[in-house]
């Protein structure tokens, strides 16, 4: 036996308050002011079931080490208080007041789009614009009196999923339909003599043998007020008030609103895939993104501050352990289609020069109710520099999108435009002002992936001896032949034959994000570093073995999920099926195949480059070997397993660095090429020339 709710297909158009009733007979044994408790950390509650899982239901006992204290518990979410004893009952009213004009419109866009269009009939349409009487679901939150052990699952959970709750204004909602496995989520306070109470206790308990089904990832529990998210004034994941019922749908409303006055209490528990506790604790949350905002399934940001609780996370990420801010993320414009194109290139471009977010793919419950996949990232600002790499945030400068530009940097552009490309001044001034291997590696993985959205975003650290504007890679939702429309005149979707690289460089405006890569790709020895970082990182790291074994791995492991996701989200625009998904993920893994040759035609086409030399380069025993700066051995790794050469499609004249580094005991020979010596020196420039070369270094 285990506890599920049914969701009801509903079409709800708006959220406000508009009743509100309480009531409550229970009478304290002692005197207390509700409204001006105090926390005291020495009162105590025990449970005796730890959070987690369970397969078969239990009573769960809620004890005190206060003799006379009294404990209250709620099971929606809220947090306990003795006003809601009884019961607090509101009423939602769902129908928005719009103009006849933005409905008409809002129809035809859908229409002519050819989105959800079986979804509503011409009927439905016309019923629709003329009707404005009141639509109402009926709320209630309810603090109880413990007075015995609990039943689990218990009985006295919200009978109507908040689901049915409409978190977006994009055309004609529908709420998922089915029936979802439900987890009992518990908050509960003991109340002493003294007006003082302890800190609140949150517990998410999954119970019933379903719930092992979704243990292939990791699983996140939420809990907030529904009322901090929903409700018409303060709730954060609705329009609400700051909707304009006469300008939708558009960027606006109370999910678009930023900053500490749009941020709620939630609990945070993360358990791992043997459903063991990773995490639990208090914290803050606020809705992420830009235009992804406007969706039903919206991302999160969590904030973790001492006047919570901890100040940090324990998220797993391969690279930080912890973490003062995450990103709970929905894929942007990926979110209907493989909802990982974002992660795919952050995975892939992790052993460059760039900064890179990590990626935790996790099933979010929220309030106990599935809420599909979501995407735990790190968030990177100027904390994330703090907690990573113990930088000042006094010290931390963040550029993103070209807002808030500092002075310097804007002096750099103008230098850009105005100096020769082939100056004498023109490499120094740039590597002294930017860290050009991460300029390049960012337009390699905007080009290579065929990137639509460019964004920028850009870092340093002032107090360095010399502080170089680093790249930060993010929001690559649409990359990887994307199928969507945009107002690119150039950009056809299906067509990975497209260079992009060329129409980068076309007509630059100062303030464009590409104007730099038009003025640097002047220069003759920036662009032989361009193109020979290119054809290293397409033989390595972005080979296509790389990329189909990446791709493979996040799909395989996403497979056991995407139904309950699918399910979850799929009348909302989510992903239509589970067909579709393995579509798009078959669509990514075709242009992975295939860009690499295409690629090499417009690096060839565009800096008219003379012809391709296959080069192998030999891993000895005794030494180590870099190219270009990488390390020869991790290039190896990134092809057959056991290989002992490495071999690349190198441009002719286009020159690499090759640097021999001896163990202990070893002394540097020489590089030898196809059997004969070409340099005695451990490090030198090597320049191809002809098909196909053999290069060792030889050590005694």
């Amino acid at each position: 036996m285990y506890h599920t709710i049914r969701l009801i297909s509903a079409c709800i158009c708006m959220l406000y308050v508009c009743s509100c009733t309480s009531k409550s007979d229970y009478q304290f044994p002692f005197c207390i002011s509700p409204d001006s408790l105090t926390v005291s950390t020495d009162i105590k509650l025990n449970f005796s079931h730890t959070a987690g899982f369970y397969t078969e239901n239990f009573f769960l006992n809620i004890t005190t080490n206060h003799p006379d204290a009294i404990i209250l518990y709620t099971l929606d979410g809220s947090t306990p208080s003795p006003h809601n004893i009884g019961g607090t009952s509101f009423i939602y009213t769902q129908q928005y007041k719009k103009s006849r004009k933005s409905r008409i419109t809002e129809f035809f866009s859908l229409f002519f789009s050819g989105n959800h269009v079986e979804r509503v009939s011409f009927r439905e349409f016309i019923s629709d614009i003329l009707d404005f009487s009141p639509k109402y679901i009926p709320r209630t939150i309810q603090s109880f009196v413990l007075a015995d052990s609990i039943e689990m699952p218990s009985s006295q959970q919200n009978s109507l999923p908040i689901s049915q709750i409409v978190s977006s204004t994009r055309y004609y909602y529908t709420p998922p339909t089915g029936i979802f496995d439900c987890a009992v989520v518990i908050q509960a306070i003991a109340i002493a003599p003294g007006n003082i109470q302890s800190p609140v206790y949150s517990q998410t308990y999954f119970i019933g043998t379903p719930f092992l089904e979704y243990t292939h990832i990791p699983i996140l529990s939420l809990i907030v007020s529904e009322y901090d998210l929903f409700n018409y004034e303060r709730g954060i994941y609705v329009p609400g008030i700051q909707q304009d019922p006469y300008n939708m749908p558009s960027l606006q409303g109370n999910q678009f609103q930023r900053g500490r006055q749009w941020e709620r209490p939630v609990h945070v528990s993360l358990f791992d895939t043997s459903t063991h506790i990773i995490f639990s604790q208090h914290a803050g949350i606020r809705i992420h993104g830009k235009t992804s905002r406007q969706y039903a399934h919206k991302s999160f940001r969590l904030y973790a501050r001492n006047r919570y609780d901890t100040s940090s996370f324990l998220f797993p990420f391969e690279h930080s352990q912890t973490q003062r801010r995450v990103i709970l993320r929905t894929s942007g414009q990926d979110h209907d289609m493989t909802y990982f194109r974002d992660a795919l290139a952050a995975i892939l471009m992790k052993n460059s020069k760039l900064l890179v977010q990590d990626y935790i793919p996790v099933h979010l419950f929220l309030n106990g109710e599935y809420w599909g996949l979501i995407n735990v990232r790190e968030r990177i600002d100027n904390t994330f520099f703090t907690q990573e790499f113990g930088i000042p945030k006094h010290a931390i400068e963040l550029v993103q999108n070209w807002h808030f530009v500092p002075d310097d940097y804007q002096q750099f552009r103008q230098y850009l435009d105005t100096v020769h490309p082939q100056s004498n001044t023109l490499y120094t001034t740039v590597t002294n002002t930017i860290s050009l291997p991460s300029f390049i590696d960012k337009t390699i993985a905007d080009v290579f992936f065929g990137n639509i959205d460019i964004h920028w975003k850009m870092w340093r650290n002032k107090t360095d001896e010399n502080p170089q504007w680093k790249w930060i890679l993010w929001d690559m939702d649409c990359g990887f032949d994307l199928p969507i429309q945009s107002d690119i005149a150039w950009h056809t979707p299906g067509n990975i034959s497209i260079n992009h690289l060329q129409h980068y460089l076309q007509d630059y405006r100062t303030e464009d994000v590409h104007f730099e890569l038009q003025k640097l790709l002047q220069n003759t020895l920036i662009q032989q570093e361009f193109i020979a970082r290119f054809t290293i990182l397409m033989n390595s790291y972005l080979s296509p073995h790389t990329l189909l074994y990446t791709i493979d791995s996040i799909s395989n492991m996403l497979a056991p999920a995407m139904p309950f996701h699918i399910s979850r989200w799929k009348e909302s625009e989510g992903i239509p099926s589970l067909a579709q998904w393995k579509q798009q993920v078959e669509q990514v893994r075709n242009f992975s195949l295939h860009r690499h040759n295409f690629v090499y035609e417009h690096l060839t086409a565009v800096f008219n480059l003379q012809g391709i030399s296959k080069v192998s380069i030999m891993q000895p025993k005794h030494a180590d070997i870099y190219v270009s700066g990488e390390n020869l051995c991790a290039l190896l790794a990134t092809q057959l397993k056991h290989a002992e050469t490495w071999t690349a499609r190198l441009f002719y004249n286009i020159p690499i660095e090759l640097y021999a580094v001896p163990h202990a005991n070893k002394t540097f020979k020489g590089w030898y090429c196809n059997g004969v010596l070409i340099s005695k020196q451990p490090r030198f420039i090597y320049i191809p020339t002809q098909a196909e070369y053999f290069i060792e270094a030889v050590f005694e």
